[in-house]
């Protein structure tokens, strides 16, 4: 067999969990624990971290444990990884790891490899449904002179931070399946957030030894202790820092001490992004004096563009220019930020309206460093498919939930999984509406006695036949189920509604079955219904 090197990224500026590479598990570095166990049969491990001040002391802290280590580019990782085998023979073989993912084993590794020498393959990985095991049990091999082939190529900045597309695209995806009897997929053992490190703690204090247990021993235990796989994440909706916001709002709108508090207990949860916009009143003042006075502050803000209702179609370039800049420079100074994480257009038409200026003009301020992402939040199916045709738009916000069937066309032609753009949904509840058993609430969103009584039957009867928790366990279940959607946006005025959704976040998926029985029996609704800017408000 040719050389194996393993190869581990790991960096401390994590986002959702800040120097997690460093947290202790069994009395061990997180990093030094996954290089331990993933050379625990006398394979050439090396860590691969960054030239910034800020890894410095986990540099300090594997040569303290005696882990190699090269340190290089930090937003290439492509490069890093190549310049770390300098030296190397073109045919030595790579399995590349992270840090956070401290289940694989030397055992897990050679059977790994063994299977990608038997079906002489140039790419094989253990991610994915098609391998039957727990997200987080991750490796993936391929060899060295690929990865210097791909560093030649005029490569986007997705393909160099995340190493191996380049080798996909080539030579396609091939999985590692130890046991085809046995599905796993929906078990996570990732420390992504804090949620995660006390769960995998806690799994690691009740093996025998830490380093040499097999990752076999270490699922039986994450079989009896583990949450399932969360796919989307959790985006706090900043509408309800603003005022009253939602047709089955009872607690009202939150003061500054109660917003303190939820984002306090969100951070702590691993929650790491926060939605707003300049319509929803105070909203961002409220974030930004939250942002500013945090101790330990870790939250992106997605926000959006004002509506320009000042502007007319008779409004100059000059005055177009002039109302985008105000509004960019309002969120910023609201927000207490020098530069908006993700920018969305509250508006769909502001796309192509004034002939493209409002988009050109924030193209050039993304350009100037003032935005990090520009996106679009789309009302309907016609807009979703207006911003999926321009490149520029890398991130969408739509609402979505159980009951809304107009989008299946659009996603099902688009292709939208094999596109690098994000997809957050919002109204997964409809503004509430789906929780509430008001006859007078259906009634404001357009529902007759016989509708109302229909839908809500419906939806009791899925969470009886489903065995679900409750409502918002079904609805939250559903949406969580799409493999599209990237993040879901949840507005809440309490703590307390706060963990209730994290706990709804870690219960079971719809099976593809269920999906389908809900797809081919859901009661057909029209726009009136489905759009709250269609409900009579008085």
């Amino acid at each position: 067999m040719t050389k194996a090197v393993y190869l581990i990224q790991a960096r401390t500026s994590s986002s959702r969990l800040p120097a997690k590479a460093l947290l202790p598990i069994a009395g061990l570095p997180l990093v030094v624990l996954a290089a331990k166990r993933a050379g625990n049969l006398g394979a050439e491990v090396k860590v691969l971290t960054s030239l910034e001040a800020s890894d410095d002391y986990l540099c300090h802290v594997l040569r303290k444990n005696g882990i190699p280590f090269f340190r290089g580019n930090l937003n290439n990782t492509l490069m890093r990884f190549v310049d770390s085998m300098d030296g190397y023979d073109d045919e030595t073989t790579i399995v590349r790891l992270t840090a956070d993912n401290i289940f694989p084993d030397g055992e897990f590794i050679q059977q790994l490899l063994g299977e990608y020498i038997a079906r002489k393959l140039n790419y094989i990985c253990s991610t994915g449904e098609e391998s039957g095991l727990p997200y987080g049990l991750s490796a993936e091999a391929f060899q060295l002179k690929d990865i210097r082939e791909a560093l030649t190529c005029n490569l986007s900045d997705y393909y160099l931070e995340h190493v191996t597309p380049y080798l996909i695209e080539k030579y396609g995806r091939h999985y590692f399946n130890p046991d085809k009897s046995i599905k796993l997929n929906e078990l996570s053992c990732t420390v992504d957030n804090l949620t995660d490190y006390l769960r995998i703690a806690e799994i690691f204090t009740q093996v025998d030894d830490p380093v040499k247990d097999s990752y076999r021993v270490l699922i039986k235990h994450l079989q009896q202790t583990a949450a399932p796989l969360q796919r989307a994440e959790l985006v706090i909706g900043g509408a309800q820092f603003g005022g009253v916001y939602g047709i089955n709002n009872t607690a009202g709108q939150p003061s500054s001490k109660e917003i303190e508090t939820l984002l306090n207990t969100a951070e702590c949860a691993g929650v790491s992004l926060i939605d707003t916009a300049q319509m929803y009143d105070k909203s961002e003042l409220e974030i930004g004096n939250y942002l500013l006075n945090a101790k330990h502050n870790h939250f992106k803000v997605i926000t959006k563009l004002s509506s320009l209702t000042e502007l007319s179609m008779s409004s100059s370039p000059e005055k177009i220019v002039e109302a985008v800049n105000n509004s960019v420079s309002n969120s910023l100074k609201l927000l207490k930020v020098d530069k908006l994480y993700c920018l969305l257009l509250h508006r769909a038409d502001h796309l192509t309206d004034f002939k493209g200026l409002i988009w050109q003009q924030l193209i050039k301020l993304k350009e100037a460093g003032l935005i990090g992402v520009l996106g679009v939040s789309v009302q309907t199916p016609k807009e979703l498919e207006l911003a999926l045709n321009v490149s520029e738009v890398s991130h969408i916000q739509m609402p979505f939930n159980i009951l809304d069937h107009r989008w299946e066309s659009v996603i099902s032609m688009s292709n939208i999984m094999q596109r690098d753009i994000t997809i957050h949904v919002r109204s997964i509840f409809l503004q509430g509406l789906l929780l509430t058993e008001s006859e007078e609430n259906w009634a404001k969103a357009n529902f007759g006695q016989q509708e109302y009584y229909k839908v809500t039957q419906w939806l009791k009867r899925l969470v009886t036949k489903f065995g679900r928790e409750s409502l918002p366990d079904l609805c939250l279940a559903y949406v969580r189920s799409q493999k599209w959607i990237s993040g879901i946006v949840i507005g809440m005025e309490t703590e307390e509604q706060l963990l209730e959704n994290i706990k709804l976040l870690s219960t079971k998926e719809l099976s593809t079955e269920e999906l389908m029985f809900i797809s081919d029996s859901t009661p057909k609704l029209v726009d009136n219904n489905l759009n709250p800017a269609l409900w009579i408000t008085s």
